[in-house]
């Protein structure tokens, strides 16, 4: 009988150590089935935070509308939707499509964007670009670009062998207020050789404001009428 119990006791300790039956296994088997339903409910989140695929089409479309600005969407939709619609303005002008409306709203787009990737395509749209108005276009927008590449994109541009480039440079720098690179660059122009580049220096000068000595010590040599007079308005502001 002794034996007979210790048969017993052991069988049972053995039931006792064995791993839990099979019927909780479906409990894990939901966790698993239900994690990649919750992953692809975020990433699903995630995509509904962007703009739809239909809703970039037609602020792209809008660009080059006839309508002109009165469809285009603020800057502040831009701005929310920059990770998905900077690859598109970028392509509109890195293609050889001529759609001029639509590629200035890009430029301009890009530069109040202000992400530093965009600085060398606008560069490159106001030095090599032949419409004139595209490359104001983009001189402008370097202008309000907030990456200190951009100042030095233009001041690169004022040396540019096209006078026209290289006026709109100057201009660009003009609205640079916080750039003290570009105010010096502007005060160095005073002395240019051409006198078209010596009036776009004044002006820009006077937009930003100060630069007195600088237009004092021009006005005594300055000999071309129109920049002695763009003298005369920068130091009356």
């Amino acid at each position: 009988m002794t034996r007979a119990w210790v048969l017993v006791f052991s069988i049972a300790c053995s039931n006792n150590t064995r791993t839990p039956p099979t019927t909780e296994r479906p409990k894990d088997a939901t966790l698993a089935s239900t994690q990649p339903a919750e992953a692809s409910t975020v990433a699903g989140a995630d995509a509904m935070s962007g703009p739809s695929s239909t809703e970039i089409d037609e602020a792209l479309q809008a660009l080059g509308g006839e309508h002109g600005a009165s469809q285009i969407r603020n800057i502040e939709w831009w701005r929310k939707s920059s990770a998905h619609v900077r690859p598109h303005l970028r392509a509109m002008l890195e293609d050889s499509k001529q759609d001029l409306q639509a590629d200035l709203w890009a430029v301009r787009i890009l530069g109040d964007l202000g992400h530093a990737d965009d600085v060398a395509l606008l560069a490159t749209v106001l030095t090599t670009w032949k419409s004139d108005t595209a490359r104001m276009t983009a001189a402008a927008a370097l202008g309000v670009h907030p990456a200190p590449a951009a100042g030095e994109a233009l001041i690169a541009a004022t040396d540019h062998q096209n006078v026209d480039t290289a006026s709109y440079a100057a201009d660009g720098l003009g609205m640079r207020k916080t750039d003290a690179a570009a105010r010096a660059r502007l005060e160095a122009l005073l002395d240019h050789a051409v006198s078209t580049m010596r009036f776009h220096a004044v002006n820009a000068l006077a937009e930003l404001g100060g630069s007195t000595a600088a237009l004092e010590k021009r006005k005594k040599v300055e000999k071309d009428a129109e920049v002695r007079e763009a003298i005369a308005k920068a130091l009356k502001k």
